[in-house]
């Protein structure tokens, strides 16, 4: 008897997991087929749109060359027109490699579609990229710019493996004016290149840039770190000046200073180390 009972309540409680787990499924089954017949039912009133890509004509000639970020493969499926990667490296080689190709005579295309095209764009020059119009697709708009490179002819082939040395320091020369202006001293540097190297302020080792400190009168026998810095995005050529301006914040306490400028490549060396004369003017904080 006893052993009937417990036969029963297992029975029991079976059955009932069976009708539970059936339940579900037919829950499943039926959830899928409402999606089912909505998305039918969806596709029979609205008509799928035809996507529209628009793409300027003069970057399908055959002889012209295309760089694209994110959008090389929407060129080459609507137009079958490959497209070559430009952010893939520094400031140096992006222009290195657009300049060689440019003087080969073949027309260079920049399409604008990534963070990293902008900001090579913008170090190498925006007087150099002209805009021809954009690539239109259903979710994006993108500008397109070809590469105007000017005086080909004289374009130095600049090394991007720049390091300094002291025959090549000694031969740059650094000058800089200005005036305090408010709570910092607002200056104009001026970078000459007398040797026979032109360089890139943008190679592979390391940036160069401006670098300054304030020294202070009564204490000039312990001079504090070159901390100030300006980032440089430029060709330098030989025989060549350019000017760069620069905002250097003064010091908090009053009195007299020495304003110092070097150059520097950083994680490598300071030039000024290496035979370039470091120009001062005297600031008063007061």
């Amino acid at each position: 008897m006893y052993f009937s009972l417990l036969n029963f309540g297992n029975s029991k409680s079976f059955v009932v997991e069976q009708n539970n787990q059936a339940l579900k499924i037919r829950s499943t089954l039926l959830c899928f087929a409402i999606l089912l017949g909505g998305g039918i039912y969806r596709l029979q009133i609205e008509a799928p749109s035809e996507v529209s890509v628009k793409f300027p004509a003069r970057l399908q000639d055959k002889e012209a060359i295309v760089y694209a970020g994110v959008t090389g493969g929407i060129v080459n499926y609507y137009f079958g027109k490959y497209t070559a990667k430009l952010d893939f490296g520094g400031l140096c080689i992006a222009e290195q490699l657009l300049t060689r190709v440019a003087l080969t005579g073949r027309t260079q295309y920049i399409i604008n579609d990534t963070v990293k095209m902008q900001e090579l764009m913008k170090g190498i020059g925006q007087n150099k990229f002209e805009k021809v119009g954009n690539l239109n697709d259903p979710t994006a708009n993108y500008e397109v710019y070809q590469f105007k490179a000017s005086n080909l002819g004289s374009y130095p082939l600049i090394s991007c493996d720049l390091t300094v040395s002291r025959q090549f320091a000694s031969n740059i020369n650094l000058e800089f004016s200005g005036k305090a202006d408010g709570d910092a001293y607002k200056g104009l540097a001026t970078i000459t290149n007398n040797s026979d190297t032109s360089f890139s302020t943008r190679p592979i080792s390391g940036d160069v840039k401006i670098s300054w400190r304030f020294l202070k009168i009564d204490n000039i026998n312990t001079p504090p770190p070159w901390r100030g810095r300006r980032e440089l995005s430029m060709m330098v050529e030989a025989k060549h000046s350019y000017d760069v301006d620069f905002i250097a914040p003064l010091p908090k306490e009053k009195g007299k200073y020495l304003l110092e400028l070097t150059l520097v490549q950083e994680g490598f060396s300071w030039f000024h180390e290496y035979g370039m004369k470091i120009p001062t003017q005297m600031i008063v904080v007061n």
